[in-house]
């Protein structure tokens, strides 16, 4: 049993690592416009951790405070 859950950390930490890989990876790319953000599942993936470029105005009427949260 111990051997199979130093197994199965080593395979999260490789799966961790590819992730971390792809982050990294996508970040490098050129923001995304709002115009051409995916409208469909099948579409956003190749949409992951990508940055974007949104633009917007702050509506203090609907601010909503969350105590304790750090986001």
């Amino acid at each position: 049993l111990t051997a199979r859950l130093g197994v199965w950390q080593l395979d999260r930490a490789r799966q961790k690592t590819a992730l971390q890989a792809a982050i990294d990876s996508r970040a490098t790319l050129p923001a995304i416009d709002a115009t051409a953000l995916a409208r469909e599942p099948g579409a956003a993936a190749a949409q992951h951790h990508r940055p974007v470029r949104l633009a917007g105005r702050w509506d203090a009427a609907h601010t909503v405070f969350l105590d304790n949260r750090q986001m």
